[in-house]
């Protein structure tokens, strides 16, 4: 909320000798969370965008110009800041909050965890390691002297620390290839818990498969929000019935995430449920499979 005066964001650079405002051409008017220089490249940097406040105050709400605010939550440019391209590629649609460069890769640091490129040109990302809680990660720092120990710092979970190992094997086997899938909540969830409020819900179901390196199983639920939406995954037993795998019941408004680490093959049903939100809710779901070495399938 600007009380009607327009929202600006600007990259200041001393860049060929003297502090200017560089055009930045191409990145959107909103909140800059970090601004990272290449370490190879002085004229090359990083902005990542946050995007916070519109899960309560949609842009436009109040009738104000949103034109320029554009989509997208990381952004690089090759000529110190005069234009930017969008790098955002398959990252979450969450705010993004700080970023570094390592072994030429980009590691972003989001509100759902910490996402890391093949290279510095984003587009295609994976999260990095296992077991982190998703919850938003502010910071991300290399440990002085040990560029190999990566040190996040979250919003209320903590501080955790990654180890990238240098004898990563370079023939992993592939995980299996990832998944795509729309389904619209109906009235009565399936298999819901016991509640004093109605729940309305869809499923899923999928295979979990032989001959790949399936290492960790990322389920992403979207939709266009407010929405309280949980996910209950369950594998089925030999004799027809149904065992928990695993579940995730955070508070987010803007979509969920559930991750469980070396999947047993099987048959699987995600059951979603929505606690909160408007009929009929429309979820987009993306059934990420990650091997080894962190690779999406």
């Amino acid at each position: 909320m600007t009380q009607n005066v327009p929202f600006d964001n600007g990259v200041a650079t001393n860049v060929g000798g003297a502090w200017h405002i560089a055009a930045a051409a191409g990145l959107p008017k909103r909140y800059i969370t970090s601004i990272r220089m290449d370490p190879a490249d002085v004229r090359t940097v990083y902005v990542t965008l946050g995007g916070y406040g519109r899960r309560w105050v949609p842009p436009g709400a109040e009738g104000e110009d949103t034109s320029l605010v554009g989509t997208g939550h990381v952004f690089k440019s090759a000529d110190a800041g005069e234009t930017f391209v969008d790098v955002t590629g398959n990252l979450p649609d969450v705010p993004a909050n700080w970023s570094l460069v390592r072994n030429g890769q980009l590691i972003v640091a989001t509100d759902v965890g910490v996402f890391v490129s093949a290279d510095t040109a984003g587009g295609m990302w994976a999260q990095l390691g296992r077991d982190l809680p998703v919850a938003p990660v502010f910071k991300v720092r290399l440990q002085p002297g040990d560029p190999d120990n990566l040190i996040a710092a979250t919003f209320g979970r903590g501080v955790w620390s990654f180890r990238f190992s240098r004898e990563t094997a370079t023939t992993t086997a592939p995980a299996q290839p990832s998944l795509q899938a729309d389904v619209t909540t109906l009235a009565p969830a399936l298999d819901a818990a016991p509640t004093t409020q109605p729940i309305t819900g869809a499923t899923y179901e999928f295979d979990v498969k032989s001959g790949y390196d399936n290492s960790k199983l990322l389920i992403d639920a979207s939709y266009t929000g407010p929405a309280d939406v949980d996910l209950y995954l369950q594998v089925r037993n030999a004799d027809g019935t149904w065992s928990d795998a695993g579940s995730s019941t955070t508070s987010r408004l803007d979509g969920e995430s559930l991750q469980v680490g070396s999947p047993a093959l099987g048959h699987y049903r995600l059951l979603v449920t929505e606690y909160l939100g408007p009929p009929q809710l429309a979820i987009h779901l993306n059934v990420g499979f990650y091997n080894s070495a962190n690779q999406r399938g």
